[in-house]
């Protein structure tokens, strides 16, 4: 997907990505980071994180562990918490710089609208909802073709930072 190299796009492009995609970004950020994996919750991981049952039996009293939920993070003391919300587990602020970073790994293009021809732009705008002209009107025609003009509602669109 292609999408402008700042904050909010980032972030929107973020919160639309499916949860495998994220979670495995995620697991590529925390491993820079040394911050803990997440997993989907099965029992295959539960066999693989602790040696015997009664391992894992004391490291899920300790935690806040629910086997219906779909994903499982150890906490700072090696206990399994779980959720079915993965962003309980991310915080998507955090991502941000790693996107701008690693575009690969989110699926990401970035665009320079530096780089856009007029029209080109003018559509990335109206796909962006920051202009909602009537095509062939006289005020979607003369933003159309005004460099500046077209810049200017780019730059107040928070497309761009």
């Amino acid at each position: 997907m292609e999408i402008f190299e700042n904050y909010n796009a980032i972030l929107k492009h973020l919160e639309n990505l499916d949860d495998d995609t994220l979670m495995n970004a995620y697991n590529e950020y925390a491993n820079e980071h040394h911050y803990e994996n997440i997993y989907n919750n099965t029992d295959e991981y539960l066999d693989e994180s602790f040696s015997c049952a009664s391992e894992a039996l004391k490291a899920i009293r300790q935690g806040s562990y629910n086997y219906n939920d779909n994903y499982v993070q150890l906490d700072g003391y090696g206990n399994p918490e779980t959720t079915d919300h993965l962003t309980d587990f991310i915080t998507l602020d955090e991502l941000v710089e790693h996107v701008k970073e690693n575009p690969d790994l989110y699926g990401v293009e970035f665009i320079d609208f530096n780089d856009l021809e007029d029209e080109e732009l003018f559509n990335v705008l109206q796909e962006n909802r920051c202009f909602e002209g009537v095509p062939n009107s006289d005020e979607y025609n003369s933003l159309l073709w005004d460099r500046e003009q077209l810049e200017t509602v780019l730059l107040d669109s928070d497309l761009i930072d």
